[in-house]
């Protein structure tokens, strides 16, 4: 089990991890620590956190899902 949270309000689901630096936030479903990252840091691509490979990546800087 993943135990990872958002580094900014300790939500636990529906978690994005920034594949540039590791930051993990939460999704814009709750506070939107992920896209509030990009933002501040520029770093364009996450992650979904979880127990089960991904198998997309999320680009903020094109607004799309990138399939890997």
């Amino acid at each position: 089990t993943d135990t990872r949270r958002c580094e900014e309000c300790d939500a636990s689901q529906e978690l994005r991890l920034c594949v540039t630096c590791g930051h993990v936030g939460c999704c814009e479903s709750q506070l939107a620590h992920g896209t509030k990252h990009w933002i501040t840091t520029g770093h364009p691509n996450t992650v979904p956190v979880g127990d089960a490979p991904f198998h997309w990546r999320w680009c903020y800087a094109d607004d799309m899902y990138v399939k890997r």
